[in-house]
């Protein structure tokens, strides 16, 4: 992947953790040195987002859940619970064939293609009939594109690089119809709503403005049920 794209999945992994770790705890905190170093040994050792925001939810249950009630100071905290949900992981990764062993994340891209190729043709079938068909013809431009790139994929056409990079221009194309159609008093609402939450945590201007429009993005595509392409998703 190119190197504009491996810094984007680098931030959106760091962000994507901090958000959920100050969710969880429900007041503005800093993460510290050690977090962000914790935090980089886990994306350096390639244990998948969703594992470690899984063994978040989990860490704040149980620890919620003691008596007298004990507080999580940190994601040093959230350590064992990342480990062993790595583990589970990785045994449910084993044990599915020679394909699974000479490509190990092919499975997985293919369910993340289906599941997008799904969520893209409920939207564009709910964009039909409201009539929207600006915002139908773009969602049938990017669901033609992504049968493409999943037909590609079969055949073993695409490499993995490649089709990182074509899952996220299509991302670019997606996000920018979606925000185009949004009426600018909505947009206005979210970015207010945006600005609250990220005045306490006392970022600095280049993360704020980064974090700003991935929240956007991310409040947005809940909101209107558009998925996440890109293979960072998976």
């Amino acid at each position: 992947m190119g190197e504009g794209r491996g810094h984007n999945d680098r931030f959106d992994y760091f962000a994507e953790i901090e958000e959920a770790f100050i969710r969880r705890r429900g007041k503005p905190l800093l993460l510290s040195p050690l977090d962000w170093a914790l935090i980089d040994e886990w994306k350096k050792r390639g244990i998948p987002l969703h594992v470690v925001l899984r063994a978040i939810e989990r860490t704040f249950d149980v620890y919620e859940a003691q008596t007298p009630r004990r507080n999580v100071r940190s994601l040093a905290y959230c350590r064992d619970e990342v480990e062993m949900a790595f583990a589970e992981w990785l045994k449910t990764q084993r044990g599915r064939g020679r394909e699974r062993e000479e490509s190990p994340v092919q499975d997985e891209v293919q369910r993340h293609l289906k599941r997008c190729r799904e969520a893209l043709s409920k939207a564009l079938n709910a964009a039909q009939k409201e009539g929207d068909l600006k915002w139908a013809g773009h969602l049938r431009a990017i669901l033609t594109q992504l049968e493409e790139l999943t037909r590609l994929t079969r055949m073993a056409s695409v490499s993995e690089a490649d089709l990182a990079s074509r899952l996220e221009h299509l991302e670019e194309e997606l996000y920018s119809a979606l925000i185009e159609r949004i009426p600018a008093k909505k947009l206005e609402e979210y970015r207010r709503a945006i600005e609250r939450e990220l005045r306490a945590l006392r970022l600095n201007e280049e993360h704020l403005v980064e974090m700003r429009e991935r929240l956007l993005i991310k409040r947005l595509c809940e909101e209107h049920a558009i998925p996440r392409l890109g293979l960072f998703h998976l």
